[in-house]
């Protein structure tokens, strides 16, 4: 009983096209979500995406053990990198050995596995870590 009410108040947080333990930082052509560009070209989380999220940290820190300690935490002064995210299946390729070895050859610097077929990932481009 105690899972239900964690989701049904998690699910409080939410907003059209957002759940409320997520917090969407790019949209699906790339481009900034939830972010404000400073005068100093680097970005900030907007105000009511921070309150949205920081409720979802204090409604873990209350089902859990773990203390939310807001001054650990910084929304600001991020730098935009821009990456590209692909997945085997919308390449029109089957997930196999071979497919695997050839997403490994591209040096992701993330995968998941999405399905039992498929595995998104991200590579480094156009920008990178650097």
């Amino acid at each position: 009983m105690k899972w239900i009410i964690f989701f049904r108040r998690r699910d409080e947080i939410s907003i059209p096209r957002e759940r409320g333990d997520r917090l969407r930082i790019s949209n699906t052509d790339g481009s900034p979500a939830n972010c404000i560009q400073d005068f100093d070209d680097t970005f900030s989380i907007n105000p009511e995406a921070v309150g949205r999220i920081e409720k979802f940290i204090l409604l873990l820190s209350e089902f859990t053990s773990w203390n939310y300690k807001k001054e650990l935490w910084t929304w600001d002064k991020f730098v935009l990198k821009r990456f590209t995210k692909k997945d085997i299946k919308g390449q029109g390729k089957r997930l196999n050995g071979n497919t695997f070895k050839e997403m490994l050859d591209l040096k992701p610097i993330s995968w998941a596995m999405t399905s039992g077929d498929n595995i998104e990932f991200t590579l480094e481009e156009p920008d990178n870590l650097e």
